[in-house]
């Protein structure tokens, strides 16, 4: 990735959301996933191709027309170069939280919403525990229930008629 580029993807935290320390190799070589996979897919459908250095010494680089059926899991090698899909990402979006009383609840409505057609970009389904953990950590105050956040996609007109932003 070029240096441009490569800032945009990490200032946008595009696929980036497994924390400070995430990289695109590590996550490759992970076939890591996230929260934003429900809008993005896994690093498995962004990945075109690697460009690897195997053990013996070797550079290996994958071809890039056909998707992969894996990332980097289970290559025993340096990733070199990582060559993903261009993604879209929306001017605007807006989070929500909503408490349930079940787990059970917050799993159907969950699946319910990603069925239903409505631009997501982004579902967590919190318990009690993380929830607490979530307070503790953060010297928060939300109620200790089965949570569940969503991140809407929406337009700026959209937005700003709903929610006030621009």
């Amino acid at each position: 990735m070029g240096g441009k580029r490569k800032h945009c993807v990490c200032f946008r935290n595009a696929m980036l959301e497994a924390g400070p320390g995430a990289t695109i190799g590590g996550m490759c070589a992970t076939r890591c996933s996230g929260s934003i996979a429900v809008r993005y897919g896994t690093m498995q459908d962004n990945v075109i191709s690697l460009k690897v250095v195997l053990p013996n010494g070797d550079v290996v680089k994958t071809a890039s027309r056909a998707r992969k059926s894996a990332a980097g899991e289970g290559i025993l090698g340096v990733t070199m170069e990582v060559t993903l899909w261009p993604q879209k990402f929306p001017l605007h979006s807006v989070v929500t939280m909503y408490n349930f009383l079940t787990i059970k609840d917050a799993a159907d409505v969950a699946i319910d919403t990603m069925l239903s057609g409505i631009q997501l970009s982004r579902v967590e389904l919190l318990d009690e525990v993380q929830v607490r953990a979530v307070n503790i950590a953060n010297e928060n105050n939300l109620t200790e229930l089965p949570t569940l956040i969503f991140e809407f996609i929406c337009t700026g007109k959209y937005g700003r008629r709903l929610y006030g932003f621009a």
